[in-house]
C-alpha cells in the first residue's frame, strides 16, 4: 500500500487485500489478431492496512465502477493453444469508502471517493487438455490510482471528525490457474 494520511503525510505499508469483481465485456475484431474490448465493471476491496509510525491500523472496504477499453491480441500456436495479451485503461466512478473507526467510537461512517484511474496488463496461455477440459493460466497487474475525495465530517456526538480518502495508488499482481 502506498497513500497518505489525511494529513498528507505518505504511508507504505503491506496490506493485507482482497479484490473482486463483477464484470461485462464485448470484444470487436480490429484485425487479424486483434480486438477491440469495452467494458464496465462493479469493484470491491476489502484491505487491512497494517499501522505504521504515522497511522493506526485500518480496516477499508472500497466500492467503485469501472468503466474500461483497451486492445487484446491472440497468437494461436502450432498445436492450437493460444496466447492472449491484453492491456486496458480504466476510469473509476461512484466510490465510496466504508472506514472501521470503531475503536476511536465513530463506527464505520461511509464516505465518496474522488473519481480516478488505472490500466490493466494481462497475459494468458489457454491449452486444450482433453475434450471438455482446459487449462488457462494467466497472468494480470492492476494499477489503481484514487484521487483525493472530498473531505465529509464525520461526529459520535462528543466528536467531530473530517475525514476524506487522501488519494491512493494499488497495484495488485494476481496468477489464475
Amino acid at each position: 500500500y502506498r497513500g497518505s494520511t489525511q494529513g498528507g503525510t505518505p504511508v507504505t505499508t503491506d496490506t493485507a487485500q482482497r479484490i473482486s469483481e463483477i464484470a461485462y465485456q464485448i470484444s470487436m475484431p480490429a484485425a487479424d489478431s486483434m480486438s477491440v474490448f469495452l467494458g464496465t465493471a462493479w469493484n470491491i476491496w476489502d484491505r487491512h492496512i497494517q499501522a505504521s509510525s504515522t497511522s493506526l491500523e485500518l480496516e477499508e472496504t472500497y466500492r467503485w465502477l469501472t468503466i474500461g477499453a483497451g486492445l487484446s491480441f491472440r497468437h494461436v500456436t502450432a498445436d492450437g493453444s493460444t496466447i492472449d495479451l491484453r492491456a486496458g485503461v480504466q476510469l473509476t466512478r461512484l466510490g465510496k469508502l466504508e472506514v472501521d473507526l470503531a475503536s476511536i467510537n465513530l463506527g464505520q461512517p461511509e464516505i465518496d471517493l474522488g473519481d480516478g484511474n488505472g490500466y490493466r496488463l494481462s497475459a494468458a496461455y489457454t491449452t486444450q487438455l482433453a475434450d471438455d477440459h482446459r487449462l488457462v493460466v494467466e497472468i494480470t497487474y492492476l494499477r489503481l490510482d484514487m484521487d483525493r475525495g472530498p473531505a465529509e465530517l464525520i461526529g459520535n456526538g462528543s466528536s467531530l471528525l473530517s475525514l476524506r480518502e487522501p488519494g491512493s495508488r494499488s497495484t495488485p499482481f494476481s496468477l489464475s490457474l
